[in-house]
């Protein structure tokens, strides 16, 4: 596996392999990832739909076939972290309000899981 990339991310170093990158920092208006489990698609998404909704009033939509599969994968990601990944929300930089299914980033926009 080639080596990670470091590169600035809605204002916070990262690490992420190319492809992932590439995926993150697209501004294209339709753009996929695909691989197999374990490949990052999922902590790519996640710092893709970061930096949709860092903008001030964005009202972002996060889904998953499954609701168990949303937390156990993508929602992890965001708040806990997976593997040598920390989480991509900063602990104090949002507000989970699991009963509404909402997360409001400080400054930011909000995120619908």
């Amino acid at each position: 596996m080639p080596a990670p990339v470091k590169a600035k991310v809605v204002e916070r170093d990262v690490k992420l392999q190319k492809k992932q990158l590439d995926f993150v920092l697209s501004k294209k208006r339709e753009v996929m990832f695909s691989g197999a489990m374990g490949s990052g698609k999922s902590v790519s998404l996640a710092w893709k739909l970061l930096s949709h909704a860092m903008v001030p009033g964005s009202f972002c939509l996060l889904t998953r076939k499954t609701r168990e599969s949303l937390t156990n994968s993508t929602l992890r990601t965001l708040l806990v972290g997976e593997k040598e990944y920390p989480p991509v929300l900063t602990p104090g930089s949002y507000e989970y309000l699991e009963t509404k299914s909402l997360i409001k980033l400080n400054g930011g926009g909000t995120i619908a899981v």
